[in-house]
């Protein structure tokens, strides 16, 4: 980064006095000094210009600070008057131009460091173009962290709506992702029991709950049992329509469902079994 005079955080030399070597007039943006050496060019300067009399003593009222840059051997460029009373310095070598410890340029070190930190030395609010670390940690327990609105809390993105349908990339997720489907609500008689019948209303929005289904055939002797692939938690309810017509209206029973299995027997209308092929289908946690 190029060297400006408003550079915050300033370099200082060594055996930097010199004098003018050029009259400076108020407003003037350059001066020309006998020489530049040892003063610093990575950055910006603060600089004293002041006149002394015959005996080396300050002459009062002349002392001015000033900021600019190094642009040569014996120029100083991007001239401000920055402290004192501006006025018009005749080159010679009473007039002098030196690095001090100044009040613009102490200032300048703890308007810096204020801009991102706390007088304890911590950090405070950081503004940057770009950040690359390793590990963003919540600086308070429990409260996560908020990135442009974006809640990261316990390993977990915990913004309402934070995932929009329509940026989630089409094919992106796969069948394993899509295990438990989505069943708002139930109304029966048992918060466990899936196909007790009643009036109450069960809200799933937040659970898990899934489906499985299948084709069987049944023989038309006694009762089929049937196991799920996959056990649900909870008793679910079953559905079952015979898909074969090799017998005229015929009709599904089923009994004895349980979170694992459920019997069924497929009848025709005289109330005799018959064999025919069956669909199912189970919904439930």
């Amino acid at each position: 980064m190029a060297a400006a005079a408003t550079d915050l955080l300033q370099e200082v030399g060594i055996s930097t006095a010199t004098t003018l070597d050029a009259n400076y007039t108020i407003n003037d943006t350059s001066i020309t000094v006998a020489s530049t050496s040892g003063w610093p060019t990575a950055t910006g300067v603060t600089f004293a210009i002041d006149v002394v009399d015959s005996a080396g003593a300050q002459v009062a009222g002349t002392y001015n600070e000033y900021v600019g840059v190094v642009s040569s051997a014996t120029s100083i460029t991007s001239v401000d008057h920055v402290n004192g009373t501006d006025r018009n310095y005749s080159a010679g070598a009473t007039t002098r131009v030196m690095i001090v410890v100044s009040a613009e340029r102490e200032n300048r070190i703890v308007e810096w460091g204020l801009v991102e930190h706390k007088q304890t030395g911590a950090h405070g609010d950081i503004t940057a173009t770009s950040l690359a670390t390793n590990t963003i940690s919540e600086g308070t327990a429990g409260t996560g962290v908020t990135i442009d609105g974006l809640l990261l809390k316990d390993n977990k993105l915990a913004t309402n709506d934070s995932v929009v349908t329509a940026n989630i990339t089409d094919d992106a997720v796969s069948d394993a992702k899509l295990v438990y489907g989505k069943v708002r609500s139930r109304l029966g008689g048992s918060a466990t029991n899936w196909g007790t019948a009643g009036t109450t209303t069960y809200d799933y929005s937040g659970t898990n709950t899934f489906m499985q289904v299948g084709t069987s055939a049944y023989d038309g002797v006694g009762v089929d049992t049937i196991t799920f692939p996959t056990a649900f938690n909870q008793v679910p309810i079953v559905v079952a329509t015979v898909v074969t017509a090799a017998t005229a209206n015929c009709y599904a029973r089923l009994a004895s469902i349980s979170s694992t299995t459920f019997a069924v027997q497929l009848f025709s209308d005289s109330g005799t079994t018959v064999a025919e092929t069956f669909n199912w289908i189970a919904i439930g946690q």
